[in-house]
């Protein structure tokens, strides 16, 4: 009440203000809709169709500094602002322009018609809410409204006629995880909501999912082929080195490079080392004479260098007295 700003523009409701809309609703003799989101008005510029009235608004009065507009709520709108859906009230009004005195405000004189909203023009308004819950008539819609919802949600939820409230809360957010998981598919798929229920759309789905389960065991048994593989090469490379070393073909500083060639190709490896010739005996060479000295001749020296043999390994394997 007094003077206010709606809309960035400076407005004042005073007592002519209130004796001129309570004039008005007589002289009418219909209330003012309270629709939502001004939807009376926007029928008459012609950007609406329809403006279901959320309330008829049949008196206004001034209390504690607040202009309060008389409701009958309907069943539509009584629910909204009795569960807080809607907080505000927006106004269309009339108002008296003063171009000689831009320091004064604009008084309302009349009104359209009201919306409920949750952004109103008017700053510093009063929060509507248990004002629809105050009548007992009102209080009966809403708590009838409220316990056909409730009714509503437990069948469509498939719980018992008695389930409590936590029991439905545990129920929705259940349906609520597998509607967004069922979404998600829908738009992978690019199913339609319509086709959802026939036969061929499920019979897809269970086909996904069996080839998503033989897919896992593939990859299981791939890997389970691949560790058994593993373990079958290294074995073979093992065999074939020792027995390259025990006939002589490699020489224990070679027995890292021939590894790494039968590991990285086993086939040709294994032809390379067959090929070779053995560079030592594998068992000592027995003699009779018990204290022969052997000389390495110079030509044999660089040639057991190459081979990375030891003159003690040499002079043993060749009848000397080591």
């Amino acid at each position: 009440f007094g003077e206010f700003v709606g809309n960035g523009a400076r407005y004042v409701f005073n007592d002519e203000s209130l004796a001129l809309v309570n004039h008005q609703l007589a002289t009418r003799g219909n209330p003012f809709p309270l629709d939502y989101h001004h939807a009376t008005k926007k029928v008459e510029d012609g950007t609406a169709t329809r403006a279901p009235a959320a309330g008829f608004i049949s008196g206004f009065e001034v209390d504690n500094g607040f202009v309060y507009g008389l409701v009958s709520w309907t069943e539509l709108g009584a629910p909204d602002v009795a569960s807080g859906a809607f907080a505000f009230i927006s106004p269309v009004f009339g108002y008296a322009a003063q171009p000689s005195n831009f320091l004064e405000p604009q008084q309302v004189l009349s009104f359209h018609s009201f919306a409920l909203t949750n952004k109103p023009g008017i700053s510093f308004q009063r929060q509507i809410g248990q004002e629809a819950t105050s009548n007992p008539d009102n209080k009966k819609v809403v708590q009838e409204a409220s316990r056909m919802d409730k009714e509503l949600l437990i069948k469509l939820l498939g719980l018992a006629p008695d389930a409590t409230d936590a029991q439905v809360q545990t129920a929705l957010e259940s349906t609520v995880s597998r509607a967004r998981l069922g979404n998600l598919v829908m738009d992978s798929l690019e199913l339609k909501p319509e086709s959802l229920e026939t036969p061929e759309t499920r019979g897809r789905v269970m086909r996904l999912a069996a080839f998503e389960g033989l897919g896992q065991q593939v990859t299981e048994l791939r890997a389970e082929l691949e560790a058994e593989r593993g373990n079958r090469n290294s074995e073979r490379v093992t065999t074939t080195l020792t027995a390259a070393l025990e006939a002589g073909r490699v020489l224990e500083p070679q027995r890292a490079y021939w590894q790494k060639q039968l590991e990285t190709d086993f086939d040709s490896a294994r032809v390379a080392l067959e090929g070779m010739p053995a560079v030592v005996p594998t068992k000592p060479v027995q003699t009779g004479t018990a204290n022969k000295t052997a000389v390495l001749e110079e030509d044999q020296a660089k040639i057991n260098a190459m081979l990375g043999v030891s003159q003690d390994s040499f002079l043993k394997y060749n009848g000397g007295d080591k």
